[in-house]
């Protein structure tokens, strides 16, 4: 993580992952299988301590915004891992990897 903007903030990364709006057409059951590969990697960060938090948006305005992922390493190193999932891989996700910086304390992840 890089250096907090003052004292007393800490950071985590966020990534953002947009659908593509040239996402390929495939037949159901290799969409099955890149959705599932995409599931079981997300879950593997998870087990391995990389990522705190993933999941999708519902309800939002901006229709290409699909998911959020919330890392527990550098900007850098999420945008690394990002680049492996196999959504991104496919065709169908772009990620975007962000830092966010709040008070130290105010955000508790198990």
């Amino acid at each position: 993580m890089s250096t907090p903007p003052r004292p007393g903030m800490e950071g985590l990364t966020l990534v953002l992952l947009r659908r593509r709006p040239d996402r390929p057409d495939l037949p159901e059951d290799e969409e099955d299988r890149i959705q599932q590969a995409h599931l079981d990697f997300l879950d593997s960060l998870r087990q391995r301590g990389l990522m705190a938090a993933a999941g999708p948006f519902r309800d939002g305005l901006d229709a290409t915004l699909s998911g959020l992922c919330i890392y527990r390493v550098g900007v850098e190193e999420a945008r690394q891992y990002a680049a492996e999932d196999p959504a991104v891989q496919a065709g169908w996700l772009d990620p975007e990897a962000l830092t966010w910086w709040f008070r130290a304390g105010e955000v508790r992840l198990t």
